[in-house]
Order: structure tokens, then sequence, then C-alpha cells
């Protein structure tokens, strides 16, 4: 195996992987940004356009790409709260470095429980503002809570177990495209 693949990566006995993990986790890393601005400032923009990332990193599963993929979610909420707090008086020194340690630590968290199970964690937080759970929100509104758990946990069936993670994630975009068509 490749020592720059991570475990798991690259299929046993073959010397190439199909999706090189550093190059992969950079480009979700960009996405989740890239994604998310539209997807929070312009109305038009659909807001589950911005876990388009997440879900690659829940697909990949490497850690790698899992911390990739919550820093990438997490940097625009962590921006334009630091900019507020800068705004409001407090020191840019303290507050920079400080939403620079809470997005690394919190996909630190994700690169070791999955994304999905850090995503259901960060809606347990009442004043955490940027849960992925709301771009599931946009997806079935007005569906409740447990619509939410369902999709959640099978995403995290989806990431956490090991066969068939390729159809079992077209299976659930399957079923949430089948529901915005439908528009229930």
């Amino acid at each position: 195996m490749s020592s720059s693949n991570e475990a798991g990566a690259v299929p046993h006995g073959k010397k190439r992987a199909m999706i090189h993990t550093g190059v992969f986790a950079a480009l979700i890393a960009l996405a989740g940004p890239a994604l998310a601005v539209p997807a929070f400032f312009i109305e038009a923009v659909p807001f589950w356009i911005s876990g388009l990332p997440l879900l690659a990193g829940i697909w990949v599963r490497t850690p790698r790409a899992r911390v990739a993929a919550m820093a990438g979610w997490l940097a625009v909420p962590a921006a334009v709260s630091a900019i507020g707090l800068v705004g409001i008086g407090h020191a840019p020194v303290l507050v920079w470095p400080w939403a620079v340690a809470a997005v690394l630590a919190l996909a630190a968290v994700a690169s070791v429980i999955g994304i999905s199970l850090a995503t259901f964690a960060l809606t347990l937080v009442p004043w955490f503002p940027a849960s992925p759970l709301v771009a599931l929100a946009d997806v079935l509104p007005g569906y409740g809570v447990g619509a939410l758990c369902i999709v959640v946990l099978a995403l995290a069936w989806v990431e956490l177990l090991p066969g068939y993670r390729g159809q079992a994630l077209v299976a659930v975009l399957g079923v949430v495209v089948a529901v915005i068509a439908v528009d229930w």
C-alpha cells in the first residue's frame, strides 16, 4: 500500500487508488466554504447544496476526508462568528486563534467518531449555530426531528459500516432526491 494513502483507501494488493485521499481531502475542504457561502447568503441557492462536501467525507470514510469535510463546513460559520465578535469589541488576537482551534477540534472529533455522529452531537448543543443537520432540514422541511434522525442513522450506517457503502449512499441520495422531486 502506498504511504501517501490512508489505511482502507486502497484495496488490498492494489498499487494505485482511484481517489488519492490527500488531494480529495483538499478538494472537500475547499468545496465546503465554496458551497456554504452561497447557500448561507444567497436566497436562490438551496441550503442542502452546502452539505454535499459532508456527504463526500462520509462516503470516503478516511479520517483525513472527515477532517476536511467538517473543517470546510465549519469554516464559514466560525469566520462569521469571529467577525461578529471582533465587531462588538473583542480582541482579534484572541478571537481568531480560538475560532481556528474550535474548527480544528470539532473536525478532529468528526475524524474519530464519524461525521454523522459528530453532526448529531452538535445538534444537541442548543447554542451551536452551524449544525450540518440544518442542511438536511432544508431537504426535508416540515418532517420534524424524526425524519432528521432517520436520515442521520442512514448516513451513520453508510459511514461506519464497511460493506456496500457506495450502494447505500446511492440509496440514501435517491430517497432524498425523490422527496425533493415529489415535494411531499
